[in-house]
């Protein structure tokens, strides 16, 4: 199955890219993905699929949009 991945600030400029598509067997999670990304947990403010909030054990689905938000800070 494929998954499209939407990167923002700095988990895009780091893959030098702001989406991709990522082909992923059936049943891996958001935590399998994460873990294949070599992104840490701690990196993830805000985690959606499908434009809906998404838990780090939640699996995948063909074709679902799978967007990662880090920590942002600024003032």
């Amino acid at each position: 199955m494929k998954v499209n991945v939407i990167f923002f600030a700095t988990l895009g400029k780091n893959r030098n890219q702001e989406i991709g598509e990522v082909h992923l067997p059936k049943g891996t999670t958001v935590d399998d993905l994460l873990k294949m990304l070599m992104i840490d947990t701690t990196q993830v403010c805000t985690l959606s699929i499908n434009k809906k909030m998404a838990a780090f054990d939640q699996v995948l689905l063909d074709g679902d949009n799978v967007t990662i938000i880090p920590p942002i800070g600024g003032g």
